[in-house]
């Protein structure tokens, strides 16, 4: 892909994000990450901004619509997924109705991946038109 993009992972455990690092890595796609609202926002403010967010659901200090909220301050949309640990058809209509990008459930292949982010990126290049 890109040696120039950058994606923020938010989550609670390393572990369950582990795999979509490696495939992101794989991808060439930098990742940074936080474990908490608070920590992405510090994040958010101080290096350059991604182009994606992956986020768990629900964090120490808030939801995956807080994340979405840190990622429209920008100036810019940075596409948001939410990554659950479960299949929730419930939370699956919460977030993309809330206006997140997409919603995964892992295990995910690096094809699955890879696809996830050419929409993710294909979408916001498309709402920016």
């Amino acid at each position: 892909m890109n040696d120039e993009l950058l994606a923020l992972l938010v989550h609670n455990q390393a572990e369950s994000f582990r795999a979509l690092d490696q495939a992101l890595l794989g991808q060439g796609i930098r990742t940074e990450h936080a474990r908490s609202c608070s920590e992405a926002s510090a994040t958010l403010r101080r290096s350059c901004l991604p182009r994606l967010i992956f986020t768990d659901p629900n964090l120490t200090d808030g939801t995956w619509a807080d994340v979405l909220t840190l990622a429209r301050m920008h100036g810019r949309v940075i596409p948001v997924i939410v990554v659950s640990r479960l299949v929730d058809i419930d939370l699956y209509l919460r977030t993309l109705e809330g206006g997140a990008t997409d919603f995964i459930v892992p295990p995910l292949s690096p094809a699955d991946v890879a696809h996830v982010v050419k929409m993710a990126i294909g979408e916001r290049r498309a709402a920016s038109a």
